[in-house]
């Protein structure tokens, strides 16, 4: 089901990891396709059992654990949603691997 939420809702971003706010050459930039909510789009078909509030300037980027071979995610890592008018940028603020088959990233606008 993750995989065919992504594939329908999904959208391509770019994962750009950073070392003290500078590109981390260890970890290279990489672009997946993931469900990333912002303000204004959560869409209704998520159903029961996934809630989130995303509130103005903030996102949240649900990643397919089974689809994503990149780099492990850490806080203050980037994020490029390369699909949208104006490309605009976010920063890792959290990242919770708990769930099995996801990767949940909290995300503030910068």
């Amino acid at each position: 089901m993750d995989r065919k939420m992504a594939a329908t809702f999904g959208e391509e971003v770019r994962l750009a990891f950073k070392n003290s706010g500078v590109a981390d050459s260890g970890r290279p930039d990489t672009d997946i396709r993931a469900l990333l909510y912002t303000a204004g789009n959560i869409p209704t078909m998520l159903g029961p059992g996934f809630t989130t509030m995303v509130s103005a300037g903030q996102g949240v980027l649900v990643i397919d654990r089974s689809t994503y071979s990149g780099s492990d995610i850490f806080p203050k890592d980037k994020v490029r949603a390369t699909e949208r008018a104006g490309q605009p940028w976010w920063e890792v603020a959290e990242v919770t691997s708990r769930h099995s088959n996801l990767i949940v990233l909290s995300l503030t606008q910068k």
